[in-house]
Parts: C-alpha cells; structure tokens; sequence
C-alpha cells in the first residue's frame, strides 16, 4: 500500500469534521436498513410460496377425502341396487329419485375435474405411490359407469346391470387401494409444504433479527466513536473557558478530531486575545477614571455621590454636633432660558464660570459639588448656626451677581439659595433635602435670594404635592370653573368682549387662587388639559351668548395661554376644534401670551405664532413691560394686541414718571398699529388719564370683578337695555 493510499483511507475512517462523522454513521445504518427491508420483503415472498403450496396441499387431500367419503356411499347404494334387482324396484325408485342420484355422481366428478387442473403440480410429489392423474381418470370412468347405470335402469335394466357389474372391479380397487394411496400421497404433501414453511419462516425471522442486531452494535460503535471525540472537544473548550475566565488570555485552546468545535476553539483564542488587549487598555483608562470617579466631569467639582458621602462623615464624627454642619443648596435662576437663547455650549460655559466663583465665595476647608444640570450644593463644616452660613450665602449671592462674558455675550444670572443646618437624627439625604427645600422657597419668593429651612417649609412641600394631586383629580373631573372679566372701550363704556379667568372651588380648602393653582399646572403639564377645557368652554359660552342675543358682531373672548400650551404639538388642534364646534369666528378670539413665553425659545415660538395667526385668531402679549421684549420683537412678531399691566396703570394717579411710561406704551402700540388694554383699573382717575393718552380699552374692578358665566349674560343685557349703541367687537 502507498503512502497516498493510506492517507486516503485513514482520512475516510477517521475523518477530523463531526459532520463527516455523522455522515458516515447515517450511510451505514441507511445500508443497514435496506438491508433489513430486502430480508423482509425475500422472507415475505418466500413464506408467501411455502404457504400457497400448503393451502393447496390441504386443498386437495381434503377434496380426496370427501370423493372417497361419496365414491363408498354411492357403492353401497349401486351394490343395493344391483343385487336387488328387478322390476317392482326399479319401479319403486321412480324416476326423480335415480335424476338425484346422477346429480350428485356429476357432482363427484366435477371434483375429479378441479383436481385434473393441478395433475402437473400433485404428480411430482405422488409418484412414489400412484399418479393423482391416473386415480383423477379412473374415478372419472367409474361415475361415468354408475351414472349410465342408473340412467339405463329405466330403459334397459338388463345393459344396466352389466354396465355396474362391469364397473364393480374399478370400484373396489379405487376405495381399497387407489384413493387410500393418493390421500396417503397428500397427507405427504402437506407435511413437507407444512416443514417448508416452517423452515422459510424461521430463516426469514433470523436474518431481520441478525441485522437488527448489527444494526444496534453499529450504532452503538458509531455513537461510542462520536461521543468519545465530541467528549474530548468539549472538555478542551471547558478547560480553555475555565483558563480564559480565570484570567489566563495568554492560553492557547486546542480542540482536535472535531473540526467544526475547532473553529469555536480558535474564536475564543481571538476573543481571548482582543480581551487581553482591551484589559490592558482598560487598565491604562482605570488610571485615568480614578481621578474623575469622584468629580464632576464639566467642573470638576465633587459629585453628588462625593458630596453626600462628606456629609455623612461630617454628621457622624465623634464630638461634633450636627448643628456645626451646614449645607448650601444652589439652582441658578433662569437657566433654561439662558441655555435655549445662548446655546448650551454657552450654558456649560456658565456653569463652569459659576463653579469657579462659589469654590472663589467659600472657605478653603469647604466642599464645592455640582449635583447635575445647574444645581450646586456647599457643605460647611465646623459653623455656627445663623452666623456663617448665612454669610457665606450672602457672599455667593453678590459673588453670582456680577455679569458674565459668554461668547461676546454679556449674561446676567443669579441663583435661589437654600440653607439647612444639621438636626440631631438627619441622615445626609434628609439635611440635601432640607436645604433643597429652603432653596424652592427662595425660587417661589422671587429667586436671587436665599432662605434658611424651617419645618414648616416641609410641611409646605408635601401639601404642595398632596394639592397637584388634588388638581390633576380636578381636572380629568372637569371641576375648574371659568370667570368672565368684562373688556369695556373706554370711550363708550360699553362691553366689547370678556376675559376668560380660571376658577377653582376647592372642596375643603375653598376657593383656589390662580396664582397658586396655575403655576402648579404648568409645573407638572397640567395646563395642556386644563387649557384646552378652559379654551373649548370659553368660545361656546361666549358663541352662544351672541348668537342668542342677536348681536350685530359677536363679543370677543380672551383666553390666557402658557408657554407650554404653546409648544405642545397638540395646541393648534385644539384651537381649530373650539373654533369649529362653538361656531366663534376666529377673529374674536384673542389668544394672550405673557412676555417671557414669546421670548422664549424666539426663533420656534414665531412659526407657532404665524400658524396660528394663519387660523384668524388675534394675539395679544399679556402683562407688556415685565418681560425682556424689545421693539424688535414686537417688530417681528405677528402680535394685534398690548395688555399694559395693573402694576403700569396703578402708578398713572402717583406720579408723572408712571403716567409718560404708560403713554410711551401706547404711542408704540399705535405706532405698531396695535390695540391697547390697560388691565386693573379701579379708580375713576385712572380710566380718565387712560382714556385722555389714547388707550382704547380697559378691564377691572371699576367696571366689574370676574363673574359667573349667568352674571355675565346678565352684564351683555344690562349693557344692551342701558347703552344707546349697539355691542360691538373688538375692531
């Protein structure tokens, strides 16, 4: 054999691929298979010969049988009638009876016939005793004799008895010795075709069971050789697994006589190696992680979890009282705007520059962190209560109130302080939380300042949450009222128009101020439902009212809009559905914006406003003076209407300062082409001096508080029965 040879033939016995393996394992028990159904089908169609041959075999010793059971009967009935022979006999039988008898001696040799058919088949197995053709043409020849016996009995008794005595010698040799021999031959026959089948059966059953039995001890090799090698590879990718889990990446897997595993082998090699060299390089950044693990990685101040971390250290250290430890809450006021104005490089900017003054207001001893977004917070250890903590928030206020340059920008910012000392029993979370709480209490008391935590200021949160949850309640309830400020013209003092005021009768607080219920609604988003329900409300009512006045020109409705109604995607949406199911033409309903939402977000906030000025409404910007708008904006943006505020128009009867502010507003407003609304008027004086500088329209006390949508169709009526002229919009 050569080398070549035996290479192919040990790569055919013991091929390295799992899939070969399997492959030679299936051809062999496939062979195997047919094997075992061609024994099967060779064991059939022998069982089925031997069988044919035995059926035969009993076929004809039976029909031997009965010839001779009926051959001995009739020979004792034609020996009778042969020796009783005579007239009054034959007479006696009659002719029916002696048809009968023929019939049934047909009979016999039809037999003989269906046994001639298989003479070929019966002769080779009954030579040795007789021929089964010679006894089959002998029987015929005796029934042939008795029937023409019986048959001449009636004509020729006299032929007939030689004819019988003629046939008696074949009779005699047929039942004593030519059908005893040829039963004997049969019974012959069928004991070999019995032993045959037997034999061919037995042979059959023994060649399937023996390959099955291959069958098993094959597959049983098959399965021991495959399993085996499988065995051997997985247990080389187990010890690698083990070794690569137990940080040896320099180990290299071996996996042999299994090609396909061998491929999972050396992907794990790769895998370990690229492990390898990212464990290097994770440890080279572990390095450099260590130092911002524990810092803010925009200021590089403490973090969150540093800052709480010290104040936990600094209440549980021995000899210190925890009213020795204090901490500072910080929120930049007005961030958001700044960021969205700006650009939030800008803002990061800011924020790095506010860290450097708060670390520039405090102590050296003292911990500076940046909690996230523009919130800061100041551990001061070893203090005195009322005494530098305060001071240090003074420093910080006046530290963050000095102008910052960002980008050629000169930006304004200041910052709500919260201050909190520790309390015996205050973790660090609780001591944050207080001082967090003293900060919003700055922020709800007019930002740029600061507040020192007193229980009740806890006591204040918590109704604060208990009350959003009572006014989200209210709202899906739809328990919010609304209240209808008449807008009269200052000329006529007629109404022209309402101003839509939301109103909450709480169940056991009572009535709700707006000023508390709706800054809580913008804070929590809130307003999006309220402000479509008060919107939809609002231009039914007043549609209505028209319609059932018979008004010349409909009233005007103005209803208040927050900034997030604005931006909310569904705004337009809902404006056009009150519109379309209250029937109000667009024109008369006034939307008012304050100051601070149209200059937020500017760039954004002037494609919402064209849209909606696209629908017919009119705009108008509410409470005008307090916010940050220019004449650009105003410019700009596609306003009809300027709401000057109660705080301009209370200081017309103080002063000539107040007065010549009120009517540079409305000179603007004129040069603009803008409609006027002075808000809060309550003395005489005042409508006058408006009236006298041009302000068209006016609302407040002096002409009418808020009232019920009931009180109000009333006012429409009084108006309209007192008046000379007839209502009339807003132009």
């Amino acid at each position: 054999m050569s080398f070549a040879t035996g290479k192919i033939m040990r790569f055919t016995l013991r091929p390295k691929s799992l899939r070969a393996r399997f492959g030679i394992a299936f051809g062999l028990l496939l062979t195997l298979a047919i094997l075992n159904m061609a024994a099967f089908y060779w064991g059939a169609r022998r069982r089925g010969s031997d069988f044919q041959n035995l059926h035969h075999a009993i076929a004809v010793q039976g029909a031997l049988n009965e010839i001779r059971a009926d051959l001995d009967n009739h020979h004792k009935r034609v020996k009778v009638v042969s020796d009783l022979f005579g007239g009054e006999q034959v007479v006696a039988l009659g002719r029916v009876e002696y048809d009968r008898i023929i019939r049934s001696l047909q009979s016999v040799r039809e037999k003989v016939a269906s046994l001639a058919q298989h003479e070929g088949t019966a002769t080779a197995v009954t030579d040795d005793h007789g021929s089964l053709a010679l006894t089959t043409s002998r029987i015929t020849t005796l029934t042939d004799a008795w029937i023409r016996f019986y048959t001449r009995q009636l004509e020729d008794p006299a032929k007939a008895l030689i004819d019988v005595r003629t046939a008696e010698p074949l009779a005699l040799d047929l039942l004593t010795q030519g059908l005893p021999r040829a039963i004997e031959a049969e019974n012959v026959r069928v004991q070999r075709a019995r032993d045959a089948f037997m034999l061919s059966d037995r042979l059959s059953a023994q060649l399937m069971w023996g390959i099955l039995i291959a069958t098993g001890l094959l597959s049983i090799a098959q399965a021991y050789s495959i399993s085996r090698h499988l065995l051997r590879a997985i247990a080389a990718l187990r010890t690698g697994s083990e070794r690569f889990g137990a940080g040896e990446l320099t180990y290299r897997l071996i996996v042999p006589n299994a090609e396909e595993l061998s491929e999972v082998g050396n992907n794990l090699n790769t895998m370990a190696l690229r492990l390898r060299y990212a464990r290097e390089e994770l440890e080279v950044r572990n390095v450099e992680l260590a130092n911002l693990a524990f810092k803010d990685a925009l200021t590089q101040l403490a973090n969150r979890t540093v800052f709480r971390e010290r104040v936990e250290l600094a209440l549980a250290a021995e000899g210190r009282c925890p009213e020795e430890v204090a901490v500072l809450f910080i929120d930049v006021d007005n961030f958001k705007s700044i960021n969205d104005t700006f650009g939030h490089g800008a803002g990061d900017r800011l924020l790095v520059e506010v860290a450097t003054r708060l670390c520039s207001a405090t102590r050296g001893i003292d911990t500076v962190a940046r909690l996230g977004g523009d919130e800061f917070a100041i551990l001061l250890d070893h203090v005195h209560v009322g005494k530098q903590a305060t001071l240090v928030a003074e420093r910080i206020m006046v530290a963050l109130e000095a102008p910052y340059a960002i980008d050629s920008h000169i930006v304004h910012a200041t910052a709500s302080i919260g201050v909190a000392w520790g309390r015996e029993g205050d973790s660090a979370n609780e001591l944050l939380r207080n001082a967090d709480v003293a900060m919003y209490r700055a922020k709800t008391r007019g930002k740029g300042r600061y507040e020192v935590f007193a229980p009740d200021m806890h006591t204040a949160l918590l109704d604060r949450a208990q009350l959003e949850t009572e006014l989200r309640l209210a709202v899906e309830r739809d328990e919010l009222t609304i209240a209808y400020q008449p807008v009269i013209d200052l000329s006529t003092e007629q109404i022209v128009g309402f101003e839509a005021l939301a109103r909450w009768n709480h169940a056991t607080r009572g009535a709700i101020s707006p000023a508390s219920f709706i800054p809580l609604a913008e804070d929590t988003g809130t307003i999006i439902p309220l402000g479509r329900r008060m919107l939809h409300n609002a231009c039914s009512e007043v549609a209505a009212w028209s319609r059932s006045l018979g008004l010349r020109e409909p009233l005007s409705i103005s209803v208040n809009v927050s900034g997030k109604q604005l931006e909310h995607l569904s705004f337009m949406g809902d404006v056009s559905r009150a519109l379309e199911e209250s029937r109000l033409p667009p024109h008369c309903l006034i939307l008012e914006i304050t100051e601070t939402a149209v200059m937020r977000e500017s760039a954004v906030m002037l494609l919402r406003l064209n849209h909606l000025k696209s629908l017919g409404v009119r705009l108008a910007i509410d409470d005008f003076g307090t916010g940050y708008s220019s004449l650009a904006y105003l410019r700009r943006f596609p306003v009809d209407v300027i709401k000057i505020d109660k705080a301009f128009v209370d200081g017309i009867v103080k002063g000539a300062s107040d007065t010549a502010l009120v009517q540079a507003i409305i000179n603007l407003s004129q040069a603009l082409g803008l409609r006027t609304v002075a808000e809060g008027i309550e003395y005489g004086k005042q409508h006058v001096v408006l009236k006298e500088l041009g302000c068209q329209l006016g609302q407040g006390y002096l002409f009418s508080r808020p009232v019920s949508p009931a009180d109000a169709r009333k006012l429409i009526g009084l108006a309209e029965e007192d008046g000379s002229s007839q209502l009339r919009g807003v132009a």
